[in-house]
């Protein structure tokens, strides 16, 4: 729940969507806006379209069981095409059972770096401002089916290791 909390403290949210996170409510974290849970045990972060931005804490890696982290389009309008509403690494290695990354549509820049989980299945970073060199560990994980780079700004050539992925359905 600590972990929850520091990722609202560290975000602007102008609608309020997590006003009402407040530890003292009766099945907290698990009855909180955008708050899936399993037995307990937080398993999706999913607050997409809420105009959020800020500094992505590290303390989300403490979700041990997370599965799904999706924030995606949550570029307040007005925003141009430089500016990122979340400003911090978008991987968290830690995040160990994490399937499913969705962080489309808002304009984050930062180079891809940092270790995949590997039991991500869906990577999708479409329509952001990504650029530079796509690194190999991009694709270490056997278990991806989708990745989605599309509308960023990468260079150079994806590397081969990718040919590998035998469960990859799309890219």
């Amino acid at each position: 729940m600590l972990a929850l909390l520091s990722f609202k403290n560290n975000l602007d949210d102008p609608l309020g969507a997590m006003d009402k996170w407040n530890a003292s409510t009766p099945s907290a974290p698990c009855d909180w806006r955008g708050i899936v849970c399993f037995q307990g045990r937080v398993r999706e972060l999913h607050l997409p379209r809420l105009q959020l931005s800020g500094r992505l804490t590290d303390k989300l890696a403490k979700l041990h069981q997370l599965c799904k982290l999706s924030l995606h389009s949550n570029s307040p309008n007005g925003y141009n095409s430089y500016a990122s509403p979340f400003q911090k690494s978008v991987f968290f290695p830690n995040l160990t059972n994490l399937q499913v990354l969705n962080l489309t549509y808002n304009h984050l820049s930062r180079v891809i770096s940092g270790q995949v989980p590997v039991s991500l299945r869906v990577r999708d970073l479409s329509s952001n401002s990504f650029s530079g060199k796509i690194l190999m560990n991009f694709f270490v994980t056997h278990q991806l089916q989708l990745i989605n780079l599309s509308f960023n700004d990468f260079s150079g050539v994806i590397s081969a290791t990718i040919g590998a992925l035998q469960l990859l359905q799309y890219l």
